[in-house]
């Protein structure tokens, strides 16, 4: 049975497009995350001169996968979202994005939505495809490693931007949309109150597929970790998860 937390979850959840859950990564995992990125880096936090630019991003390491990642709570997140057992678990965060302050400019802060499929070539991020079904991504996850404020490249998200996107794919059915394409047409949310990804370690923000977010230029003095998983459908041609959450934003 849903409590009224949880109501008021789903409901942020498809109204603004992503809810914001603390303290959900177990501390221990985080330490030793941010330990390896240290070790395998270099960097010091604090001296500028070990900064090797604006973004760096380091795929997790087998040593770090197959570990617990989330806490239990988090499984009844994902079942509340997505549907029960409609989403696949994860074995580690991903990619880890660490940004840091630097002179040269990241170049990668322009407003997107992730796709969530291959297109003709899969090398290609660029003509990587979203659709209207969320083939490929049940929900975006964004995960603080570090503690994550204003001046600290925290992802800005425009809230409730995922009901605009839906309705940018609709005609476009199952065959979707490319990264570039979609990004082209997404002036159409500049309206929309932006959010600040801001939170202590261990926090992750569940966000729709088709929220529009973006990077920043860091501007604080200690490096800032994220990682910005997929959570993916355990069965892509189940129709079941037409009634979750994530899929009731096509019809709003």
């Amino acid at each position: 049975m849903k409590t009224a937390q949880d109501k008021s979850r789903v409901s942020h959840f498809l109204n603004k497009g992503f809810i914001r859950i603390e303290n959900s990564i177990n501390p221990e995992y985080l330490r030793l995350c941010r330990e390896w990125i240290w070790e395998r880096t270099g960097i010091v936090p604090g001296a500028f001169s070990t900064y090797p630019g604006p973004v760096l991003r380091l795929d997790c390491p087998e040593e770090l996968s197959g570990q617990d990642l989330f806490k239990p709570e988090m499984n009844r997140i994902f079942d509340m979202l997505t549907g029960k057992g409609q989403w696949q678990a994860r074995k580690d965060p991903g990619t880890f994005v660490i940004r840091m302050r630097h002179k040269e400019d990241p170049l990668d802060t322009g407003w997107h939505v992730d796709a969530s499929f291959p297109g003709e070539d899969p090398s290609d991020y660029l003509k990587w495809r979203i659709n209207e079904k969320t083939d490929g991504r049940a929900l975006l996850l964004l995960i603080l490693f570090t503690d994550v404020g204003r001046d600290d490249a925290p992802t800005l998200i425009r809230e409730g931007s995922h009901r605009t996107v839906a309705q940018l794919l609709r005609p476009f059915g199952r065959n979707g949309m490319s990264f570039m394409d979609l990004s082209e047409k997404l002036s159409v949310t500049e309206d929309c109150r932006v959010v600040y990804a801001t939170g202590a370690a261990g926090t992750v923000y569940c966000c729709h597929p088709f929220l529009v977010h973006a990077a920043q230029k860091m501007k604080g003095n200690a490096p800032r970790i994220i990682c910005q998983p997929p959570v993916q459908w355990s069965h892509e041609t189940d129709e079941r998860r037409d009634q979750s959450p994530v899929m009731a934003v096509i019809g709003m």
